[in-house]
């Protein structure tokens, strides 16, 4: 799985190390939230168990509360999570 498999439509929001966009998937049509971590800077301050555990989190936790971590991977520059996303238009 890569970038390349997603349609970026808008980005949703930012933060200090990522930044969070509304996509669409080339292989089903479905939209998903995508989180891109900034991988140098998470290395470069030994953040590595930030990501772990909101890896883990999301993707182990089953609660109508929460969304459902859909894909994970990463790029050169990211660690990417792909989240489920809903009631979008």
């Amino acid at each position: 799985m890569t970038l390349d498999d997603f349609k970026f439509i808008k980005c949703l929001g930012s933060g200090g190390f990522s930044n969070v966009f509304l996509v669409r998937s080339a292989f089903n049509g479905k939209f998903y939230a995508m989180k891109l971590i900034n991988k140098k800077f998470i290395i470069d301050s030994e953040r590595e168990g930030i990501v772990e555990n909101e890896r883990y989190i999301l993707g182990e936790v089953k609660s109508d509360f929460m969304t459902k971590l859909e894909f994970c991977f990463e790029t050169n520059n990211h660690f990417v999570l792909v989240i489920e996303c809903k009631n979008i238009y």
